[in-house]
């Protein structure tokens, strides 16, 4: 990269007024039970950080000014809550209300006795997003005998930032 003003010393992606923002880190602080076979939008409520002020109400939402391409992470650990022990569980990315779907992972598995209490997904995607774009994270489990599964405040987070 050149440098500005005929200066010197090292040409850096920031004094070129480049950066990976916005950038985004939330997490859960407590439990959230879901409907058994329902596909229902996760909530966090615990930020660590926004850079821009886009992530509110459960969503990142792209800043005026901020339109590309974002690299997002999702991490769920799906919790049998109350002997409700799994069967399949999958993590739906959500943008401007429908699904994504080249993000959404599913995972299926045998589990016809009280074998599987916990299991933890990762989902990670490139997204193009105009101004006023938003994102959700969506998830959906079946358990063995029909109650009602949780999402689990621990290990579960999701992060994004905008590509350079």
């Amino acid at each position: 990269l050149p440098i500005a003003n005929g200066g010197t010393g090292a040409a850096t992606f920031a004094a070129a007024g480049l950066s990976n923002t916005p950038a985004f880190s939330v997490a859960k602080s407590a439990a959230q039970t879901i409907t058994n076979n329902t596909t229902t939008k996760i909530t966090f409520n615990t930020e660590y950080l926004d850079t821009d002020n886009a992530f509110a109400s459960d969503k990142f939402t792209c800043p005026v000014g901020k339109a590309g391409q974002y690299s997002m992470t999702m991490k769920l650990l799906f919790w049998k809550n109350s002997g409700n022990y799994l069967k399949n569980h999958q993590i739906d990315p959500y943008l401007n209300g429908s699904s994504l779907n080249s993000g959404n992972m599913n995972t299926s598995f045998i589990a016809d006795s009280t074998t599987i209490t916990q299991m933890n997904m990762i989902t990670s995607f490139i997204v193009t997003l105009a101004e006023g774009n938003y994102v959700e994270c969506y998830a959906k489990a079946l358990t063995v005998d029909g109650g009602n599964p949780a999402i689990y405040n621990y290990y579960t987070n999701w992060s994004g930032f905008k590509l350079i």
